[in-house]
């Protein structure tokens, strides 16, 4: 006896992209989405940032012996710094790293360096007025924001070209992610820093 199909037909990408979309504008319509991936060579590590709304592209190469967790946890955290430098404040961070997200909600899970920071900037962020959702997607389903940063995420660890394209922000960074600027806006709102 053959195993029913009919749910690996309404799971192909023309029943999830439309439904997805759909939830997408009725529940964060009023959000700015920030779409975010990492990616992991042998060679390479790194991360894409893409801002729907604005247009904004980031390829983010950070440490080659970073792991691929890491560089998910990289895109979220820059991403919220981006959402603070821009003063963006309805935010919601759409990723299809279903383990970054699990990381940074569970507090068994904390042991990364990274999701620690996320929670703290999370809750200083929402301490002072900003709305930040995160929001996971089903990865390869031809969802416009997040196949284009899936692209940025392989853009940051494919090998420097000479005519890279002018639409996107490169970046070369140490995983050590530097909170100077944060510094003095983190203090104000400390009595906050861990309610998330």
């Amino acid at each position: 006896m053959k195993p029913p199909l009919q749910f690996v037909r309404q799971t192909a990408p023309a029943f999830v992209e439309p439904v997805f979309s759909s939830h997408l504008h009725n529940i964060y319509g009023q959000f700015v989405e920030m779409y975010t991936d990492g990616s992991k060579t042998f060679e390479r590590a790194g991360c894409g940032i893409y801002i729907a709304d604005r247009n904004l592209r980031y390829s983010i190469t950070i440490k080659k012996f970073s792991s691929f967790i890491t560089s998910e946890l990289f895109a979220i955290l820059h991403a919220l710094y981006l959402a603070y430098s821009l003063k963006i404040i309805k935010v919601v961070v759409v990723t299809d790293g279903l383990s970054s997200l699990q990381s940074i909600t569970n507090w068994n899970w904390k042991q990364h360096s990274f999701a620690n920071k996320i929670a703290v900037l999370y809750s200083t962020l929402s301490a002072s007025g900003y709305e930040v959702r995160f929001l996971w997607v089903p990865g390869h389903q031809n969802i416009l924001g997040n196949e284009i940063d899936d692209q940025l995420a392989k853009l940051s660890t494919a090998k420097p070209s000479s005519n890279p394209p002018k639409c996107v922000h490169y970046k070369r960074v140490n995983t050590r992610f530097n909170f100077t600027d944060m510094l003095p806006y983190m203090y104000q709102h400390s009595f906050h820093a861990w309610e998330i």
